[in-house]
């Protein structure tokens, strides 16, 4: 098995929560509705140890998106959820 392999097979549980394949949560679509199922898998990553520059080459991103969207999103979804 490939470590790009073994890449995809980490994030394919999170795709697959946000009822999308690895290759849209992949590619390089800035469509609203991907961004929760992106920010998961860079979250994913991270905690695997990925640097942000590593997960920022696999998405086609750099590195400060990765930064932001990692400390951003939890504050985001408590906001979300109170207003809920």
């Amino acid at each position: 098995m490939t470590p790009r392999d073994r890449t995809l097979q980490t994030l394919a549980p999170v795709a697959a929560d946000h009822s999308i394949d690895v290759g849209t949560l992949l590619s390089r679509n800035g469509r609203k509705l991907h961004h929760p199922a992106r920010q998961a898998a860079y979250r994913r990553l991270r905690s695997l140890g990925w640097s942000y520059e590593k997960i920022a080459r696999l998405f086609h991103r750099d590195h400060s998106t990765i930064c932001c969207a990692i400390r951003v999103r939890p504050s985001v979804r408590m906001v979300v959820q109170k207003a809920a």
